[in-house]
């Protein structure tokens, strides 16, 4: 069963799974699974399957949002 459609944060659970991070940030769950098994994304497993705080997940994307911002400023460009 496909997760339903986020609209925003506040439609978002405290806790979520792979699919549902996948959902909203674009990505594959195979992505988001590789990304959390390579502490690349902040998760944690139950069960065997990986968990994402909703708290967590909005501190990690605003920190990639900054270092973006932070080497455009300091480069000019996007690379």
């Amino acid at each position: 069963m496909a997760p339903r459609s986020i609209m925003s944060w506040d439609d978002l659970e405290l806790v979520v799974d792979s699919p549902r991070v996948a959902q909203l940030l674009g990505y594959t769950v195979d992505r988001v699974q590789r990304l959390a098994k390579e502490g690349k994304i902040p998760a944690f497993k139950v069960g065997g399957s990986w968990r994402f705080e909703k708290s967590a997940l909005q501190e990690w994307i605003k920190s990639k949002r900054n270092t973006y911002q932070e080497r455009i400023q300091k480069n000019g460009n996007i690379r």
